[in-house]
């Protein structure tokens, strides 16, 4: 019979990719301890990042010295980062746990940056998704809030929801493990805290049943509604947006210029949704294509339901000449019948590249051929072609080809969006499969333009980096390929 001590860390390797570099989130306290001594059992390569959000003063820099001398002693990577959660909170509005998240997020991603990490770890656990779907109940939540947290999100994996909170601290303790205890977790001030000490008690007591796997469960029910409506919505995308030179574009928007707009964040063009176009959809599905559409656009910042509701009130009363302002450096305006998506200042634009994304279904492109313009200017044009491979002469960095029926597994659409990081590709001229970052790295990429390349998936499946490389077919090299000769239907992809 396997020991707690055996069963995490077997859980963790049948959950992460051994090959993988992973940041991973320490506090210090028993979830995020067994996180990290689970990792460090399951023989992963890894780092540590401790972020102390200057609010709990002597006992915060405690436990910043308790993580690092954990750390130490099994010879782990460690980072600290000092942070002014407070600071934050007042400067913008913000309560102060979601001004120390935000904080922590962008401390984990820069580390990783620097680190060359693949994917962010946190030990978010069950009780933690019980506590969110309450959080975000109570504050009106849609489908897609309610579904709680995922397992992966934006280069962040979450590998301990499936496991209770009593599990991870009888793992600290069979270890041998001490562990911090953060006083904040008991005040009441606090909504989160008051739903684990108050509600979650009550409506267990009060109405039966085990609420915490009862709410866990709802939200998984609810992230495959939600990832439906979500497919529906970015194969709807492309029907209500576009993009304009800037010249056409000063016409609705007089106040445009081209250092409004600047090329190295927008690829030279304006983006912009239609309101008629938009107001023409399921209403299930407005909400989240507006969102798609200001993400893909440029705002990196997080959106709140009460952000698109301002922004959807003035596409719903058709008013022009309205200016709404989004979180960090953007704002929506909305002028004869066309959304934007513009910097409220100059200064503010950021330097990274946009979201970027569209989809293109399957049942469209067997239609007839599609071309999707990048934001750069460049296009790519795809096409469903039948016959053998040998039959398809094609350029490998430029052009692509990929079996239809094989792709149409993976995902109901066709994706094209920049890289994000913690992709991986099995090349179609080379042997074995490696992460995106390293192919580009031997592509000798510059840094700066790895996150503005293009890439072309099914689901989380890389088909193709246009201008690099074509994915190989079920692992197959190129002269493998070439001795198919049964006729079959392939997806093609042209760089132009």
């Amino acid at each position: 019979m396997k020991t707690i001590r055996e069963t995490l860390p077997r859980r963790l390797r049948q959950l992460l990719d051994p090959s993988k570099t992973y940041v991973a989130a320490v506090s210090g306290g028993p979830d995020s301890l067994a996180l990290a001594e689970g990792l460090y059992r399951a023989g992963f390569h890894f780092h540590v990042c401790h972020v102390e959000h200057g609010i709990r003063g002597r006992a915060s820099l405690e436990d910043a010295r308790f993580v690092e001398t954990y750390c130490r002693e099994r010879d782990i990577p460690f980072r600290c980062v000092h942070v002014q959660a407070l600071e934050k909170a007042r400067a913008e509005g913000l309560s102060p746990e979601d001004a120390a998240r935000r904080l922590r997020y962008d401390a984990l991603r820069r580390y990783a940056r620097e680190t060359g990490a693949d994917y962010i770890l946190t030990a978010h656990q069950k009780e933690d998704q019980a506590e969110t779907f309450l959080l975000r109940l109570l504050r009106g939540a849609g489908t897609l809030g309610l579904a709680g947290m995922r397992f992966r999100r934006d280069g962040i994996l979450r590998p301990l929801l499936s496991c209770r909170s009593a599990e991870l601290r009888e793992f600290c303790q069979a270890c041998g493990l001490t562990w911090r205890e953060d006083a904040t977790n008991e005040d009441r001030r606090y909504v989160r805290n008051r739903i684990r000490k108050d509600l979650l008690p009550y409506l267990g007591g009060h109405f039966g049943g085990d609420m915490t796997e009862i709410l866990s469960r709802t939200a998984e029910h609810l992230q495959q509604d939600a990832d439906f409506l979500e497919t529906l919505a970015r194969q709807a995308l492309p029907g209500v947006t576009g993009t304009l030179p800037l010249a056409e574009a000063v016409r609705y928007a007089p106040g445009l210029t081209r250092d409004s707009v600047p090329a190295g964040c927008l690829g030279g063009q304006v983006p912009y949704l239609s309101g008629d176009a938009w107001r023409q959809l399921d209403p299930a599905l407005r909400f989240r294509v507006l969102r798609l559409f200001i993400r893909q656009a440029g705002e990196q910042e997080e959106l709140t339901t009460v952000n698109l509701r301002n922004v959807a009130a003035v596409l719903l009363r058709n008013r022009t000449g309205k200016k709404i302002p989004l979180p960090g450096c953007w704002q929506c305006t909305y002028t004869y019948g066309k959304l934007f998506l513009l910097p409220k200042s100059i200064n503010d634009v950021p330097a990274t590249p946009s979201q970027w994304e569209t989809s293109l279904s399957w049942e469209d492109l067997l239609a007839a051929p599609r071309q999707v313009v990048l934001p750069d200017g460049r296009t790519l044009r795809f096409e469903v072609l039948r016959g053998p491979v040998a039959g398809l002469p094609f350029r490998y960095r430029d052009e692509a080809v990929y079996p239809l029926a094989q792709a149409w597994q993976m995902a109901p659409v066709l994706t094209v969006r920049f890289r994000r990081g913690g992709e991986d590709i099995a090349p179609l001229k080379g042997i074995g499969r490696k992460s995106l970052k390293r192919y580009l790295i031997d592509c000798r990429m510059p840094v700066a333009e790895r996150a503005s390349q293009p890439v072309v998936a099914a689901g989380d499946t890389v088909l193709w980096l246009p201008g690099f490389a074509n994915a190989a077919w079920d692992g197959r090299t190129l002269a493998e390929a070439g001795r198919q000769e049964e006729e079959i239907l392939w997806l093609t992809g042209k760089l132009q």
